[in-house]
C-alpha cells in the first residue's frame, strides 16, 4: 500500500496555466494533476455582472479537455451550480421567492408581444396593468383585445412561463403576480390546459382543484369564474371546487389548468373554499391571509342578496375606477386580519373567496431556483471547480 501512495504520489504533477477569458467567466488559480490516464483540473471562476438565464457557456475543451467525466462547482455564498454537460454551461441556484407579487413587464411595441417571466412559473394570480386586468387564457390560444395567453413551459421545469398579449396590449406595462416553482408543492400538482367538452348540465375535473387558473373556452376567450351556486350568466362557469365541477352558462370546448389539492400536506391543510364575507362601501376581509387566491383573477361577488358579476382583479394600490374591478391586499407579514378586498361597487354586500391560507414564512419545502437572468454576480468571486476527464 505504501508503495502504491508513492506511485501516485509521483504521478502527481503540477500546472499553472495561463487562464482562459470567456465571454461572461473568467478563470485562474489553475491546477492541473494526473491522474493515470485521466487528467484533474481545479481552478477559481469568477462571474459577471449580468448572468444570462439558462447558464453561462463554461466549454471544457478550451481547458484542455477531449471529454470531461465530471464537473463539479463548489457551493459559495448561497449560490449552488449545476453543470449542464449537453450545452456546456455552468447554472447558478440561490434562494427564491415562493410568491412575486406585482412583477413590472413591458409588452414590445412589435410582435410577437411576448414577455417571459423572471422565475419559472407554478401559477399566475392576477395579470393587470395600471387601468385594466388582462384576462388569462392558454398559451396555445391567440390573444384577442384585453386577453393574455400563458404558457407556464411546465412540461419542461425551470423553464421560465411566456406572456403573450395582443397587438392592442403593444408599448403596455403589465404586473404579474404569481407562484414560483420554488414552492415544489403547487409545481407539482399544477394540471394543464386538461380538454373537457364544457356542457350546461356541469363537467367533472380529474382532480379536485384547490386553484383555478383559467378556464379557457376554446375560442381564444376565458370564462369568467363565479360562485358554485350562481346560475352563470353568458361567458361565465360555475365552479363547485369541492365536487370538481365546472357548469358553464353554453357548451363549449374548454381547456382548464389548476393546481390540484392534495390529500394531506400544506395545501390540503390550508384549503379554505368559499368563504363568504361581507363588503361595506366597497371594503371587506377574509378571515386568514391569503397566499393563493383560488379563482385568478376574479373574485365571485355580490350585490343585496343575489349573485353578482364577478369583479377582476387589479393591482393591490388601483384605485378601482371603472368597471367591476376589485382587489387584494395580500399581507406579506403575519397579521392577525385576513386580506383586505376592496371593490369600486358600493352596491356589493358580501363576496366569496377561495384560497390557500397563511403567510410566505409558513411555506415548507421550498427549493432553489435558477437566479434571474441579468442579475450582477460580480460579487461571486473564486468559486472552485473540480474537473475530471481526459
Amino acid at each position: 500500500m505504501k508503495r502504491l501512495k508513492t506511485f501516485i504520489a509521483l504521478m502527481v504533477t503540477y500546472l499553472m496555466i495561463v487562464a482562459p477569458v470567456w465571454a461572461d467567466l473568467t478563470i485562474d488559480n489553475k491546477v492541473v494533476v494526473s491522474l493515470g490516464n485521466k487528467r484533474m483540473l481545479i481552478a477559481d471562476v469568477d462571474f459577471d455582472s449580468a448572468y444570462a438565464f439558462g447558464g453561462e457557456s463554461f466549454d471544457y475543451t478550451a481547458l484542455g479537455f477531449v471529454r470531461a467525466n465530471t464537473i463539479k462547482f463548489i457551493s459559495k455564498g448561497g449560490y449552488s451550480f449545476e453543470y449542464d454537460y449537453t450545452n456546456k454551461k455552468v447554472k447558478v441556484f440561490t434562494k427564491a421567492p415562493p410568491i412575486v407579487y406585482e412583477e413590472k413587464k413591458t409588452i414590445p411595441s412589435v410582435a410577437p408581444y411576448t414577455v417571459t417571466l423572471d422565475y419559472p412559473a407554478a401559477y399566475v394570480m392576477a395579470v393587470a396593468s395600471a387601468t385594466a386586468n388582462y384576462l388569462m387564457i392558454s398559451g396555445g390560444s391567440t390573444p384577442t383585445t384585453g386577453m393574455i395567453a400563458v404558457d407556464l413551459k411546465a412540461t419542461t421545469p425551470g423553464t421560465r412561463a411566456v406572456l403573450t398579449a395582443n397587438a392592442a396590449q403593444a408599448a403596455q406595462t403589465i404586473y404579474i403576480t404569481y407562484v414560483t416553482q420554488a414552492w415544489q408543492d403547487v409545481f407539482n400538482n399544477l394540471v394543464v390546459d386538461e380538454a373537457h367538452a364544457l356542457t350546461t348540465t356541469g363537467n367533472t375535473l380529474t382532480y379536485t382543484p384547490t386553484a383555478v387558473m383559467y378556464v379557457d373556452n376554446g375560442t381564444n376567450t376565458p370564462l369568467r369564474m363565479v360562485y358554485s351556486a350562481d346560475t352563470p350568466a353568458s361567458g361565465e362557469v360555475a365552479i363547485s371546487f369541492s365536487t370538481k365541477t365546472l357548469t358553464p352558462q353554453a357548451a363549449a370546448t374548454g381547456k382548464v389548468t389548476y393546481i390540484k389539492n392534495p390529500t394531506t400536506g400544506f395545501l390540503a391543510d390550508r384549503f379554505v373554499e368559499e368563504e363568504r364575507f361581507l363588503m361595506a362601501s366597497g371594503f371587506g376581509s377574509t378571515t386568514w391571509p391569503v397566499l393563493i387566491w383560488g379563482t385568478a383573477g376574479y373574485l365571485a361577488d355580490w350585490g343585496g342578496a343575489t349573485p353578482a358579476a364577478p369583479s377582476v382583479l387589479m393591482m393591490a394600490g388601483d384605485d378601482l375606477g371603472t368597471g367591476s374591478e376589485a382587489a387584494v391586499d395580500w399581507f406579506r407579514t403575519k397579521t392577525l386580519l385576513g386580506a383586505q378586498i376592496r371593490t369600486n361597487g358600493t352596491s356589493s354586500t358580501g363576496a366569496y373567496a377561495t384560497y390557500i391560507k397563511g403567510v410566505l414564512g409558513e411555506i415548507p419545502g421550498l427549493a432553489l431556483l435558477e437566479v434571474r437572468n441579468g442579475i450582477d454576480l460580480s460579487g461571486l468571486t473564486n468559486v472552485r471547480v473540480e474537473i475530471i476527464g481526459e
